[in-house]
């Protein structure tokens, strides 16, 4: 059995809609995307359509992986970090974050060509936006586990909206 989804993709004339052999390129102001396509994809009129022979399951990754590259065109994908502790401080450096985070050194991560940040309120508050969400989780992952928030005083870097339950300590 044939399975077919249609997404429609031209909302707006800013979108540049390219299919060539097994690439689909879409570019937008915001940024570009290139995707490989395996003979799944094809335009037809406005429409952006994913023809899969075999499972169901597939088509519906394809179309999730299509749609959310869609969105990220359109508007950026964001994520908010805070640092909590005291002095804990983050600041830009060319190309690199350069934080302090309570260790005798300084940490250096360097900044990936598809991530734009912003630091404010005190040099505490990371936003970190991006086109691709699964590149951009990646990102703020691995810049967490720089300092993950412990257990006990809840220090460390940590997502905003992020509840962190605190163990209790001894009492005398």
């Amino acid at each position: 059995m044939n399975y077919y989804k249609k997404l429609f993709i031209i909302k707006n004339t800013r979108f540049s809609v390219e299919l060539k052999p097994y690439i689909l390129k879409i570019e937008s102001p915001i940024g570009l995307t290139l995707l490989h396509t395996y003979k799944f994809l094809f335009l037809y009129k406005k429409f952006l359509c994913v023809f899969i022979p075999k499972g169901k399951d597939l088509i519906k990754t394809i179309f999730n992986i299509v749609s959310f590259k869609l969105k990220g065109l359109q508007k950026l994908y964001t994520v908010r970090l805070i640092l909590k502790g005291l002095g804990f401080k983050a600041s830009i450096l060319k190309n690199f974050i350069i934080f302090k985070l309570g260790f005798s050194h300084l940490l250096a991560y360097s900044i990936p060509n598809y991530l734009k940040l912003a630091i404010y309120n005190r040099l505490t508050f990371i936003r970190i936006y991006s086109n691709n969400i699964q590149k951009l989780k990646e990102s703020c992952n691995s810049l967490r586990n720089l300092k993950l928030p412990e257990p006990y005083k809840g220090k460390g870097i940590k997502y905003i909206n992020e509840i962190t339950t605190l163990k209790v300590t001894k009492k005398l």
